[in-house]
């Protein structure tokens, strides 16, 4: 999960979804799929205003760096890992 302001944004295998802290997380709005056959390799994270995820892809044990689109869902690999099941993102402001 990662917050951008007061909206926290949450993945599920292959989806992004937002939830307002106004209204809870029993309100969630689906965003949107990855697409290209990615799934979810465990964590989000803004970095200089752009949300980014570890992903997986098809035929791989890696995971891979992702950019988000936070209108669509649409995921974009940036490159790889390296690693197996990378489940933590940190970023620093």
């Amino acid at each position: 999960m990662a917050f951008r302001g007061k909206i926290l944004y949450a993945i599920s295998f292959t989806s992004l979804y937002r939830l307002s802290l106004r209204t809870g997380a029993s309100h969630s709005t689906a965003v949107g799929m990855f697409g290209h056959g990615l799934g979810s390799s465990g964590d989000l994270a803004f970095a200089n205003g752009h949300l980014h995820a570890t992903v997986t892809r098809p035929g791989s044990n890696l995971s891979y760096l992702a950019a988000v689109n936070i209108r669509t869902g649409a995921a974009r690999i940036i490159g790889t890992t390296g690693h197996h099941q990378v489940f933590g993102l940190v970023t620093s402001h």
